[in-house]
């Protein structure tokens, strides 16, 4: 459990990392030209300024992990309601002995 922690921190860092390089590119990009040539060279070229997308294997698996933690999500609800249920159960018989 611990493990998918890790991972998934780390992949959530490393894309927060990648989307702030991306970022800073663009900036780069928008002080070296100037805002008018590059509204001009898009639209010269019919495009719209955009972020690089993210690589596939990362989307796969934070598509991997976002079912995994539903699973996960659900698994710990259904839990925590059986366990809400026996102590119900077990405080009532109690009462009910007495």
């Amino acid at each position: 459990m611990k493990l998918l922690l890790k991972i998934f921190i780390f992949i959530s860092f490393y894309s927060s990392i990648e989307s702030e390089e991306n970022l800073r590119i663009n900036e780069r990009d928008f002080s070296k030209m100037g805002i008018e040539k590059i509204l001009l060279r898009n639209k010269e070229n019919n495009e719209t300024p955009k972020m690089l997308p993210p690589p596939k294997y990362l989307l796969f698996l934070a598509s991997i992990l976002q079912i995994f933690g539903g699973v996960l999500a659900c698994i710990g609800l259904a839990w925590l309601i059986l366990n809400m249920i026996k102590c119900w159960l077990r405080r009532n018989h109690r009462d009910l002995s007495e």
